[in-house]
């Protein structure tokens, strides 16, 4: 998700696994996947709101830090409420490596 919340991307990646999706079929069966299942489980939800209590704990000082914070947890929050349509809408990118 962009810093703006309003753009979702999913991290394809080069190995083989369940996410490293060859084909167009396998894109869009990706996206139900973690639409219908990965951001519906008591995990992913405990997860996230562990996250932003963890936030909530951090000692700052400033107010560029308190700002910071604010972000993150605005942020933890609408992760919390992605729906599957959000997912099915996200584009696939693909992390560019650098060599050497």
């Amino acid at each position: 998700m962009n810093s703006n919340l309003n753009l979702i991307s999913l991290m394809e990646t080069e190995t083989e696994s369940l996410f490293a999706v060859k084909n167009e079929f396998e894109r869009e069966a990706t996206k139900e996947l973690v639409g219908e299942w990965l951001i519906k489980t008591n995990a992913f939800r405990l997860a996230i709101k562990n996250l932003i209590e963890e936030k909530k704990m951090e000692n700052v000082h400033t107010e560029e830090d308190i700002q910071k914070v604010l972000g993150t947890v605005r942020y933890l929050e609408k992760i919390l409420n992605i729906q599957t349509k959000d997912i099915l809408r996200a584009k696939f990118v693909r992390e560019l490596k650098m060599c050497c």
